[in-house]
């Protein structure tokens, strides 16, 4: 016994469960809409009194009344079915909008309840007198009607015709009228700033027939518009909000949005002075054109850093310890190769769990003024022959070490040593520095760090910045901060002294005490080994 069977629709069940298939309420809404546009209107013209809303448009009206309520037959000509690719289902989504439709158009008029068109019941089409364009009026809306306008407002964005809404026409800062666009292969592109361009989703609108397919809809100004040929790209249906086979649509979108960029970006370095183009454009070409950069005889100023101070590596670090360099000028290819503006790679933090003479490095790097570049470069770039930080070979002496002030209690096994100065030698010849503390680790597995202390540093203790940086859950602990450079500051100044007089002249200038009780009194103290003062015994007056 053989059978057959062939694919059936409950067409019932269908249209009782279409209202289901449109998880945005304002679907029917651009549908409506795009059904003006496609009927050759000019304009579209919707007013919303209570929660009666009615839409109308200049088009060539509808003669087939039946075309609207067919599911899957849209009823437009040929040319539009192969551009468009309409598949009749949008219109009967507002049915689901309201509890009563009137339609109007040549001539011809319906009003129903949509819960009659719901039940496939047969609705008369009488004469009416709306003959010019077509006339909807949704009765009783199903949904919050406050939610039109705004709706609306996101749809005229990048649509193609006017909306007009309650008299006002709605701005329609993306469309395709309304700006310059530049035609391109998968349909018209609009760059608003090119020095500021990125394909990031936050700055991007992507419209197919004007209705947003891709991008955030409440993006308030997009560096990037574009339009795509709608005989390329398809929608997905019943909401058209994005596309179908949207992963691979967006690269396809973005590579060709990135051609074009590139091609902007050539043309303005051909027609602008060196530096100009790179204190402009440096970052787009960097993402979009990086070959553009590789020869290019100049650096902006923007990426060169001078050390304000040594400090450890921390991303959390108050105040930063580098800032981009004062009066910095953009550097140029030939300064650099000449010598006359040295630059080191790297970066501008002391790491000295990584390299143990990372503090000498850029201690020497900051005392022969070079500038630091941290941020990358383009694949290739000529700057990349500048020597990196962590190459560097440094070699160090002491002027005149002293005594060894002790290191106290500290999560960092550390001595602080006074000295005179510390000599650095490197690929730049000598330097000798006087005025700055610095942190040089050594031993193999546990670390061991030397803070040298030379004489005409202002702020003694102020290094151990290089191998703690002070923070807590909580966040920077400026207690903490205090306490320890005031210890290790009356350390360091207590080595310096000769005399045991001056010692506890210094570890006393800050204490005070009640003159009443203690005017002209005489004490015996003690220094314990931590540099603790107690007192032994009081003399007689």
């Amino acid at each position: 016994m053989t059978s057959a069977v062939r694919v059936a629709v409950n067409e019932a069940n269908l249209v009782k469960n279409l209202k289901f298939a449109f998880s945005n309420f304002s679907t029917f809404l651009g549908e409506l809409i795009q059904n003006s546009r496609r009927a050759g209107a000019t304009k579209v013209d919707i007013v919303l009194v209570g929660k009666t809303l009615t839409v109308t448009d200049d088009g060539h009206g509808i003669e087939n009344f039946q075309n609207l309520f067919t599911v899957a037959e849209s009823g437009w000509n040929q040319q539009t079915q192969t551009l468009e690719n309409p598949f009749g289902m949008g219109f009967t989504s507002a049915l689901f909008a309201c509890e009563r439709l009137t339609v109007e158009s040549c001539g011809q008029r319906l009003e129903a309840p949509t819960s009659t068109l719901l039940q496939l019941s047969d609705v008369q089409v009488v004469p009416g007198d709306f003959a010019a364009g077509t006339r909807l009026t949704l009765a009783n809306l199903s949904f919050d009607e406050t939610r039109v306008e705004g709706a609306l407002k996101a749809i005229a964005r990048g649509y193609p015709i006017p909306i007009i809404f309650n008299g006002t026409s709605l701005d329609r800062p993306e469309a395709l009228d309304c700006a310059t666009f530049e035609q391109i292969p998968i349909g018209a592109v609009w760059i608003k700033d090119l020095s500021k361009v990125t394909l990031a989703r936050s700055n991007v609108r992507v419209f197919l027939q004007g209705l947003l397919v891709a991008g955030l809809p409440h993006c308030i100004a997009p560096l990037v518009v574009i339009h795509l040929d709608s005989t390329l790209f398809n929608a997905k249906l019943p909401d058209r909000d994005c596309l179908i086979d949207e992963l691979e649509k967006m690269a396809e979108i973005e590579k060709q949005v990135g051609q074009v960029i590139h091609a902007s970006l050539a043309k303005k370095q051909r027609e602008m002075d060196v530096v100009a183009f790179v204190e402009t454009y440096w970052d787009v070409a960097c993402e979009f054109s990086p070959d553009l950069l590789r020869d290019h005889p100049a650096v902006p100023a923007r990426l060169l850093s001078e050390l304000e101070s040594l400090a450890c590596c921390s991303d959390t670090y108050v105040p930063y310890k580098y800032v981009p360099t004062r009066d910095a000028k953009p550097l140029l290819r030939d300064d650099f190769e000449r010598g006359d503006h040295k630059v080191v790679l790297g970066s501008c933090y002391v790491d000295l769990e990584c390299d143990l003479a990372s503090a000498l490095k850029l201690a020497y790097v900051r005392a022969i003024g070079a500038s630091v570049v941290e941020k990358r470069l383009p694949a290739g770039h000529w700057l990349f022959s500048a020597p990196l930080l962590e190459d560097f070979d440094v070699q160090y002496e002491i002027v005149n070490p002293g005594v060894v002030a002790g290191s106290g209690s500290f999560q960092w096994d550390f001595d602080l040593q006074i000295c005179d100065a510390i000599r650095i030698n490197g690929v730049w010849g000598e330097v000798t520095i006087a005025d700055d503390e610095i942190a040089v680790g050594n031993g193999e597995d546990d670390l061991h760090i030397c803070l040298y202390s030379p004489k005409d540093v202002v702020r003694p203790g102020v290094g151990v910045e290089q191998f703690e940086d002070f923070y807590s859950d909580d966040g920077f602990d400026d207690s903490w901060y205090d306490e320890s450079l005031d210890k290790f500051r009356r350390l360091i100044m207590q080595a310096r002294h000769s005399k045991p007089t001056d010692l506890l002249n210094d570890l006393l200038s800050d204490i005070y005490v009640d003159t009443a009780s203690a005017l002209s009194t005489s004490y015996i103290l003690q220094v314990s080994d931590s540099g603790r003062l107690t007192v032994i015994e009081q003399l007689a007056g």
